[in-house]
């Protein structure tokens, strides 16, 4: 079992953040991608924000579901973002072509700058 953890919290502007912290593998994924579309199933919800800064592993079935849930959220014209990805998270999502298509915010390295 691996430690992952998934908080959510609606905010007053109609986005919904995904809080996860630690391994998002397999079973993590499940659990996330459960919150994701329950998410987003809310009424009022326009944005779904996953906020990854605290992740410390992800493997390909995470970001499987992370193009799932944007798939989803774009047919309901809703927002899916990224927020927070670490320097080693953001060079495999260069590397696999998809942050380009995901919307992406708060990467350290621009935070570092500022």
């Amino acid at each position: 079992m691996t430690d992952f953890s998934v908080s959510v919290q609606a905010t007053d502007s109609g986005s919904t953040v995904l809080d996860l912290a630690g391994e998002l593998d397999l079973a993590g994924a499940r659990a996330m991608r459960t919150a994701g579309f329950a998410a987003l199933a809310e009424p009022g919800c326009s944005t779904l924000i996953l906020d990854v800064a605290k992740l410390t592993f992800v493997d390909s079935t995470g970001i499987g579901c992370w193009i799932e849930l944007r798939k989803h959220a774009r047919q309901h014209d809703q927002r899916f973002v990224l927020r927070g990805p670490s320097d080693n998270l953001t060079r495999i999502l260069t590397m696999a072509g998809l942050a380009s298509i995901l919307d992406v915010v708060g990467h350290p390295a621009a935070e570092k700058e500022a």
